[in-house]
Parts: C-alpha cells; structure tokens; sequence
C-alpha cells in the first residue's frame, strides 16, 4: 500500500509538472503595446517642463524664434506644460509642435481629459481627431488619448482652454505600425 501511495503521488507530480510544462511556453513572448510603452514614459518619463504661449500667434512666433517647443521624440518623452491662468482661475495655453517622423497617425496622450484643438499653421486649418478615448486600458495615467492624422514638417499648435489644472502632462508619438521593428531603450 505504500508503494501504491508513492506511486500515485509520483504520478500526480509528474502530470503536474507537465501541464506546467504545456502552460508556461517560454517562445511565447508578451509583446508590449504602444500604450504600455508610452505608459511606462508617462509614469518613470524622460520628462521636459515647458511653458505654454498666451495666444496663437505667439506659440507659432516662439517656434520660429527656437525658443523652447514641443517637439516629438519618438514615444520617449513626455512634456509637462505650464499653463496660464486666466481671470476666473481657470487655465489655458497654446503650445507649437512638429513631428519629426513620417505623414502618418500620430496618438495624442495626456493626464486630463480636456478638449484640445490642433490647427496646421501652414494653412490654418484645423485637424480632427479620427478616434478619442478618455482612457487606455493600459495606462490609468492617461485620460486622453486622440488620433491624428499629421503631415511631416508641417508645423502645428494645441490649444488648451478652460483647464482646471495649471500643468498639463503629454505624449504625442507616431502611432506604431505592425511592421516596425521594436526599439531599445
């Protein structure tokens, strides 16, 4: 009888062991999504303070000067951006940006749900987003995420109006395809 209970216990840690074997494919590799990526720069950065222009025209003014700018890096970085007050305690600004990639989509993260227009200062038109959601489900640090379709070297600027937060924290990569190749850090 105990050579039967050895037995059974042998047998039970051997169908054990190979159903963990089965279950724990080690060539399966988690591949991470872009919203993780940018998660990870959202919480941990790099990160670059700047200080939002008080209307349109000096957003575009300040870029042309090569004053301090919003400039996309890639997914990396995120831009935490001073804003003004205005009289009723509420915060607004306009910010320059000009993507450094390819014409393409480009994801627009931040940490406040607000609304956000993008104008293309080459001929003043305004660009909309082709999909918002007021989260990832990858990153609770975003509560703005907004796709744009942007052309390379054009120059544009956001504009934030009616915040109730005088900093505002955000990423603006180009959206990643499946066929790029994964980057190191």
């Amino acid at each position: 009888m105990l050579y039967t209970n050895k037995y059974r216990i042998l047998t039970l840690i051997l169908t054990i062991f190979a159903f963990t074997i089965i279950g724990c494919d080690e060539s399966e590799e988690h591949e991470e999504s872009q919203d993780e990526h940018v998660c990870e720069h959202f919480l941990y950065g790099p990160e670059v303070e700047m200080t939002a222009s008080a209307d349109y025209q000096s957003a575009i003014d300040n870029y042309n000067a090569d004053a301090t700018y919003l400039v996309q890096y890639e997914l990396h970085t995120r831009y935490d951006v001073m804003l003004l007050a205005d009289t009723s305690g509420h915060y607004y600004g306009h910010v320059p940006y000009r993507p450094i990639s390819d014409e393409g989509d480009y994801i627009l993260y931040m940490d406040q749900a607000v609304d956000v227009t993008i104008r293309n200062t080459e001929d003043g038109s305004v660009v909309v987003a082709e999909e918002t959601e007021d989260h990832s489900d990858d990153c609770a640090a975003v509560t703005y995420k907004g796709v744009y379709h942007l052309h390379a070297d054009d120059t544009y600027v956001l504009s934030f109006d009616d915040l109730h937060e005088s900093t505002i924290g955000m990423l603006f990569p180009k959206a990643a395809d499946e066929d790029e190749d994964d980057h190191d850090h």
